[in-house]
């Protein structure tokens, strides 16, 4: 986790062990879920602590083109959306509500970043942004042949 002027980012990669969920049409992202691996894994790797893991302000979400997608863990703040960079609202209250720090990591299984209701972002919003940077991966491609 990175320090940047009082936030607190985390970078995650999008995949197996870090899961997005959406609402049942797809039209809102709903929550950011680690599985039990990827929190160990986070917390042996000194990234996080038990009580850490609940403080984050920001998650980086890093999509298979390896472009940067930025998650914003913080009580409602108005950030724009453009097509390069994603902030995403989450309720922490919601979120430190569903960790029990008391509680074995194994009985918690998955540990789940809760998105505010505010956040508007679709799966086809991501899908979209994936496309993009798939779009320029390829030209960057081209241009250095």
């Amino acid at each position: 986790m990175t320090e940047t002027t009082e936030e607190k980012v985390l970078y995650l990669t999008v995949g197996k062990e870090v899961r997005l969920t959406f609402t049942a049409k797809f039209e809102r992202l709903r929550s950011i879920q680690l599985s039990l691996n990827k929190v160990s894994e986070l917390i042996r790797n000194g990234l996080v602590t038990q009580e850490t893991l609940t403080e984050v302000d920001r998650i980086g979400l890093i999509t298979k083109s390896n472009h940067n997608t930025y998650v914003l863990v913080e009580d409602i703040r108005q950030v724009p959306i453009d097509p390069i960079e994603v902030m995403v609202p989450i309720n922490k209250k919601k979120t430190k509500a569903k960790f029990n720090p008391d509680e074995s990591w194994a009985r918690q299984g998955w540990f789940e970043y809760t998105v505010s209701d505010t956040q508007e972002i679709s799966r086809e919003d991501l899908y979209s942004l994936n496309q993009l940077n798939e779009a320029s991966q390829k030209r960057k491609k081209k241009g250095s042949k």
